[in-house]
């Protein structure tokens, strides 16, 4: 489950996957913190994640 997590490529469906209804009106105001920072934690660490592998890779190419 938690590749599929990883894999979602948008809050929304990373919401629907931890079964977090979305708000129709999108007002996520009624939502705990806790709630929303589960949302979008995985995208981010995703992102992250490949920004420093991206990172990495360019300082060992231009150690060569």
């Amino acid at each position: 489950m938690d590749e599929k997590i990883n894999n979602a490529r948008t809050k929304t469906q990373q919401a629907d996957l931890l079964g977090i209804k979305t708000p129709k009106d999108y007002d996520w105001s009624n939502y705990s913190s806790k709630t929303c920072g589960s949302v979008g934690g995985a995208i981010g660490n995703t992102l992250t994640k490949n920004a420093v592998s991206g990172l990495e890779l360019n300082s060992c190419e231009k150690d060569k």
